[in-house]
């Protein structure tokens, strides 16, 4: 646990209008109510980040520190 704090860490936020979402999702979960599935907002924002990733790779990269070099 001590070692993670030497860890560096990035964070950031973004502010998207909500509206848009809410509305697809109403409509995506009307189109899977026949079968008695849904959609949450978590599940949507997962979708993006995956399909985010696929198409910008560079965003998982990672920090490693082995032996005073960093890689």
């Amino acid at each position: 646990m001590a070692i993670s704090l030497g860890v560096p860490t990035a964070t950031t936020q973004r502010q998207i209008p909500i509206r848009l979402l809410d509305e697809n999702r109403r409509v995506i979960n009307q189109c899977l109510a026949a079968n008695g599935r849904k959609v949450s907002f978590t599940h949507l924002i997962a979708r993006a980040i995956v399909k985010a990733l696929q198409k910008f790779p560079q965003m998982n990269d990672s920090f490693e520190e082995s032996n005073g070099a960093s890689f």
